[in-house]
C-alpha cells in the first residue's frame, strides 16, 4: 500500500508542476491504455509536440534499488536488444465530443480571442496572430487529435469555430492540405508548424 500512496503523490507532483509551467503547445495524455498486437500497454502519461511523442512512467520511489540478474550490464544491455522491435504503438483517437472547438492563442493558450479581418487578437495577453498561422495550427492540431481522420474543408471550417468564410477555409485547406487518393480525402501536408508556413510564403 505504502507504495501505490507514494506512486499517487508523485503522480500529483507530476500534474502540479505541469500546472505551474504550463503545457504549452503539449497535448498531454494521462493513463492511457493500447493494444499493440495481444499485449496491452499502460502509459501514465503520453505527451505529444511537434513530430515526437514521448511516453512517461510516473515513479515515486527513494533509497537505493538494485537489479540483480547475475550479468553485467553490458550483457544485460546486449540480451534486452535482443527484443528490440520498430515502435508498434499508434497515437489513440481522441473522443471528438471532449475537443473543445474554436481557436486558441498561440501565445498563452486562451481561447478568449477576436478576430480582424487579418489577424487575431487574445483579449487575455494582447497577442497577435495572421488568420492564415492560425488556420495552419488549427490543422496541425485536428490532424494529431484525429490522425485516423480526413481533413476535410467542412471538418476545418468546425474545428475552427465557423468564425471565417468557407471561401476563406477553402483557401487556406487546399494551401495547407493535400489529396491522399479519393476526392474526399486529405491530410496536412506537414505536421510542422514552421514547414507548412513555408509553404504559403510570399502568399499571405
Amino acid at each position: 500500500m505504502s507504495n501505490l500512496v507514494c506512486v499517487f503523490a508523485g503522480e500529483a507532483e507530476y500534474d502540479r508542476l505541469f500546472d505551474v509551467a504550463g503545457h504549452g503547445r503539449l497535448l498531454i495524455y494521462r493513463d492511457v491504455w493500447m493494444k499493440v498486437d495481444k499485449a496491452v500497454l499502460q502509459a501514465d502519461s503520453l505527451i505529444v509536440t511537434d513530430g515526437v511523442i514521448v511516453v512517461n512512467g510516473i515513479k515515486n520511489y527513494s533509497g537505493s534499488h538494485l537489479y540483480q540478474s547475475g550479468r553485467s550490464a553490458r550483457e544485460n544491455a546486449a540480451a534486452l536488444r535482443k527484443y528490440f522491435i520498430a515502435d508498434p504503438m499508434t497515437l489513440p483517437e481522441t473522443d471528438p465530443p471532449r475537443v473543445r472547438v474554436g481557436n486558441y492563442c498561440c501565445s498563452c493558450g486562451s481561447f478568449e480571442v477576436e478576430y480582424g479581418k487579418f489577424k487575431m487578437t487574445c483579449r487575455n495577453c494582447g497577442g497577435r496572430e495572421k488568420l492564415n498561422h492560425m488556420f495552419a495550427r488549427a490543422v496541425i492540431d485536428h490532424s494529431v487529435l484525429f490522425h485516423n481522420t480526413p481533413v476535410t474543408k467542412d471538418r476545418m471550417h468546425h474545428f475552427t469555430g465557423c468564425v471565417l468564410n468557407e471561401r476563406t477555409v477553402r483557401r487556406l485547406h487546399s494551401r495547407y492540405c493535400d489529396k491522399t487518393g479519393r476526392s474526399t480525402s486529405y491530410a496536412a501536408k506537414s505536421l510542422d508548424l514552421e514547414d507548412l508556413l513555408k509553404i504559403s510564403i510570399g502568399s499571405d
